[in-house]
């Protein structure tokens, strides 16, 4: 497995504790620079190649096509995409649209694991997710209709302000979609994210 971090989001979300941070301190395009050639020379380096390749984050989906462009052709010249088992790029739902979908395919994605976490529009709002439940329902289509051969969905559950239905309902609309496949997590309070501060000021409260 090559796993490369791409820490760029729009805006940071309360609760993850993943580096991250918006635009505007890291120059993007010195930061794929840099990234392309580190990849390029350690996998250089390594007798046996990776078989997978995961792009995680942050949110490498809201790299603009120039960039994208610009790392995956690092990617390709480090190794034979042909001999791989799976190429892997987190996206959030708001941040790509036909054109670019498009673009995963071509540069050789062939899984997107999609962060849309919730349907309710209410646990979105808690979450501070960028997109509300249509968009996350379409950008599942768009996907397919570009072609792309695996979609994973992330959900969250035991969210401040989440009620059973709640659940049940992001449960039953996700599965509607047909992805091929479903990540479902329990919301955990972690050092250096908003939640955790708001935790400790009694604000929230966990309940095993």
């Amino acid at each position: 497995l090559a796993y490369l971090h791409i820490p760029f989001c729009h805006r940071v979300c309360p609760y993850c504790s993943f580096y991250k941070h918006t635009p505007g301190a890291t120059p993007i395009g010195r930061f794929i620079d840099a990234l392309g050639e580190e990849a390029r020379r350690r996998i250089a380096e390594v007798e046996v190649k990776p078989r997978t390749i995961y792009l995680g984050g942050g949110t490498p989906s809201m790299l603009s096509p120039g960039h994208l462009r610009k790392l995956f052709g690092s990617l390709h010249e480090a190794m034979d995409f042909h001999t791989l088992d799976e190429v892997t790029l987190e996206a959030n739902p708001a941040t790509f649209d036909v054109a670019k979908a498009a673009l995963f395919r071509e540069l050789g994605v062939t899984r997107v694991s999609l962060g849309i976490q919730s349907f309710a529009p209410h646990v979105l709002a808690t979450l501070g997710r960028e997109h509300d439940p249509e968009q996350a329902a379409e950008s599942v289509r768009i996907l397919r209709d570009a072609g792309m051969a695996e979609v994973n969905i992330d959900l969250m559950f035991s969210i401040p302000g989440q009620g059973a239905g709640d659940w049940m309902e992001t449960l039953e609309r996700t599965v509607s979609l047909e992805p091929d496949h479903i990540s479902a997590y329990n919301l955990t309070y972690e050092e250096d994210t908003e939640f955790f501060e708001s935790l400790r000021r009694g604000e929230m409260r966990e309940d095993e």
